[in-house]
């Protein structure tokens, strides 16, 4: 997947790529599914970078500190509270190693500044 990645960003410029996650009716598995789950999260906001390495680990960092949801898969999987492995307990994979391996193959930073922006101001 991250091989796939560098690939794909190696074809535009350098920094002329921006990334938006909609962290909204955060699901368990890709959102390509057929069928939809009952989120795992409450809706966590947009979050934009121009590091796609960065971006998903602020990602997985507001993930980790949402509580779940009832009726969830995590739920169904008995993870009651918030914590740095509630998603990986719920998928059961850990969703660190993909950025892990970006980051080792120099696509981008776990390391960020999260600046929160509220509506209307």
């Amino acid at each position: 997947m991250v091989e796939s990645c560098r690939a794909v960003l190696s074809t535009f410029e350098p920094n002329r790529v921006v990334y938006i996650n909609f962290v909204l009716e955060f699901q368990p598995e890709c959102d390509c599914m057929q069928m939809a789950d009952t989120p795992i999260i409450q809706d966590q906001g947009i979050l934009v970078s121009d590091d796609i390495v960065a971006i998903d680990a602020a990602t997985l960092d507001l993930v980790a500190k949402a509580q779940p949801l009832r009726q969830s898969r995590s739920e169904d999987n008995n993870i009651k509270d918030a914590g740095p492995d509630m998603l990986k307990n719920t998928i059961g994979r850990d969703p660190w190693i993909p950025l892990i391996t970006a980051e080792e193959m120099g696509l981008g930073s776990t390391k960020y500044e999260l600046i929160r922006v509220e509506p209307g101001k």
